[in-house]
C-alpha cells in the first residue's frame, strides 16, 4: 500500500531541488577544508624543505671557518662555533637549545659515523668539537631539529614529517672534508 505525499509537500520537495541559491556555501564547505588541508601541507613541506637547506648553506659558510685553519688559529670553542653556524640561519630558526654541533677528526674518509640516539630522539651528549690540524679530515655536523609551523595540525590530516619521538622533525647537514695545509 502506497501513502500518497499532500500536495504541497510534495511540491515544497520538487521546489527545494530546482533550488540553486547555496549551492556554492554547500560545494565550499565539502570542497574548503580538503583544499586547506593540502595548502598547509604544501606550506609545511616547503618549510622543511627550506630549513634543510639553510642548515646546509650555514653547515658550508662555518665549516670553512675550520678548513682554512681560521677555527684553530682563533681558538674557537664549540659554542663560538655553533654562534657562527646560527649568524648564518635566518630569525625564524630558533638557534637556542635547538642547534647541535658535533665536529670530530676522521682517520678515512669511509670512516662509518652513525647518528647518536636514545628514545628515539637525538642524544647529544657525546658531541665533540676537534676541528683538528693541517691535513686532517675532519667531519662537521650540524644538526637542528625543527618543530614546523603547523605540524600538529597536520597530523590530524595524516602528514607527519618527524622523525623523532617527540615529535620534531630532526634536519641534519653534513660536511667532510680535508684541512687546507695552513700555518
Amino acid at each position: 500500500m502506497r501513502f500518497p505525499l499532500p500536495v504541497r509537500l510534495s511540491r515544497l520537495i520538487a521546489r527545494f531541488g530546482r533550488a540553486r541559491e547555496g549551492v556554492t556555501a554547500i560545494e565550499f564547505a565539502m570542497i574548503g577544508p580538503i583544499f586547506f588541508a593540502l595548502l598547509l601541507a604544501i606550506f609545511e613541506t616547503a618549510f622543511t624543505m627550506l630549513t634543510g637547506q639553510l642548515l646546509e648553506t650555514a653547515t658550508i659558510d662555518a665549516s670553512r671557518l675550520i678548513l682554512t685553519g681560521q677555527a684553530q688559529t682563533n681558538g674557537m670553542t664549540k659554542d663560538t662555533f655553533k654562534n657562527a653556524v646560527c649568524d648564518v640561519l635566518p630569525p625564524f630558526m630558533d638557534c637556542s637549545g635547538k642547534v647541535y654541533v658535533d665536529v670530530q677528526v676522521l682517520n678515512a674518509y669511509d670512516a662509518s659515523v652513525s647518528t647518536p640516539m636514545k628514545d628515539g630522539n637525538l642524544d647529544p651528549s657525546g658531541f665533540k668539537f676537534l676541528a683538528g690540524g693541517p691535513n686532517d679530515i675532519v667531519m662537521v655536523r650540524i644538526y637542528y631539529i625543527w618543530s614546523g609551523l603547523v605540524a600538529a595540525t597536520m597530523k590530524n590530516f595524516g602528514l607527519d614529517l618527524s622523525n623523532q619521538a617527540d615529535g620534531s622533525t630532526l634536519e641534519t647537514a653534513t660536511m667532510v672534508f680535508k684541512n687546507e695545509p695552513y700555518q
